[in-house]
């Protein structure tokens, strides 16, 4: 039923949606992925990243490659608003706790980097960041049809099957389009959760 291979990594409310589609069964669960985290084996600190799994007759499923981790689930994670949640353009945030240097660390991670979004040490501050939605306008770049480069259009619906989104493009009319080939031409909006 889990084939890695077909899943990524940090994409784990794409996973879950698509595994879902995939497999013709499962409910979508939110929670928090536990880790506790050492340097040089000494414990520096706690992450709990917002995560998503599949349960499938009382048994959880995580369709997303990652190392040990505890699960826990939790009502602070709304999990059944797919068109919220699970597609690409959501970027949520961790809740972590230890030294300074190790949260610092954390903060400095490319997600969060490219956003500015920051680490939180209280699951009440959790914030999501949703830099793509449906009937956005984006510009197309860096794709191999270069008649399609620089021209502009409107996302439809995200497609975790195929990892693109539907694009109504200007002049063209719908074509799917890969999440990295989309610039958004608004800034990202946060919310809490």
């Amino acid at each position: 039923m889990n084939d890695p291979q077909n899943y990524r990594p940090n994409y784990c409310n794409v996973n879950v949606d698509k595994f879902i589609k995939q497999n013709g069964k499962g409910e979508i669960v939110g929670g928090f992925k536990l880790y506790r985290v050492f340097e040089k084996q000494n414990p520096v600190g706690y992450k709990a990243i917002v995560h998503f799994v599949v349960s499938i007759d009382g048994s959880y499923v995580d369709p997303t490659p990652d190392d040990s981790y505890v699960f826990v689930p939790s009502s602070k994670v709304p999990s059944m608003n797919k068109d919220k949640y699970h597609r690409r353009g959501v970027v949520l945030s961790a809740v972590v706790y230890g030294s300074e240097a190790y949260k610092s660390w954390v903060s400095g991670m490319d997600e969060y980097k490219q956003y500015g979004l920051q680490t939180v040490h209280r699951p009440e501050d959790l914030k999501m960041l949703i830099t793509h939605k449906r009937g956005d306008h984006v510009k197309l770049t860096g794709l191999s049809r270069a008649e399609f480069n620089g021209k502009y259009g409107t996302l439809s619906e995200y497609d975790s099957l195929t990892d693109r989104w539907g694009v109504s493009v200007d002049g063209v009319g719908l074509v799917g389009i890969k999440h990295n080939n989309i610039l958004p031409t608004r800034p990202p909006e946060l919310y809490s959760m």
